[in-house]
C-alpha cells in the first residue's frame, strides 16, 4: 500500500520536470521567432496534471495511506478520482485562457 504513495510522490517529480522541459521549450520558440509553440499548451497541461498529482497525494497522505492505515476503502478512492477529475476539469478554462492570451 506504500508503493501508491511513493508512485504518487514519483508522478509529482516527473510532472514536474515535464513541465520545466515544456516552459524552456515554449519560451525558448517564443524568444527565438516570436510565435508561440504548441509546447505552451503542454507547459499548461502538464502544470494542472502536477496540480492534480499534488492534491491527489495530499488527500491519500490526509486520509493516513501509509501512515495509519494499509488501504484505502472503495469509497475513498471514488472521493479522490471524482475530486481531482472535477480539479482537471476546472482548471481547463485556465489552460485555454493562458493560450488564448499567448496567441
Amino acid at each position: 500500500a506504500v508503493v501508491w504513495a511513493h508512485l504518487l510522490v514519483a508522478c509529482i517529480i516527473i510532472s514536474g520536470f515535464g513541465e520545466c522541459v515544456a516552459w524552456w521549450l515554449s519560451l525558448s520558440t517564443l524568444n527565438r521567432t516570436g510565435e508561440t509553440p504548441l509546447a505552451l499548451s503542454a507547459a499548461e497541461v502538464l502544470s494542472v496534471m502536477r496540480n492534480i498529482y499534488a492534491l491527489a497525494f495530499i488527500l491519500v497522505a490526509s486520509m493516513g495511506l501509509g501512515v495509519t492505515e494499509t488501504e484505502l476503502s472503495w469509497c475513498a478512492k471514488i472521493r479522490i478520482g471524482v475530486g481531482s477529475t472535477l480539479f482537471g476539469v476546472a482548471a481547463l478554462p485556465k489552460v485555454r485562457l493562458a493560450s488564448v492570451r499567448q496567441a
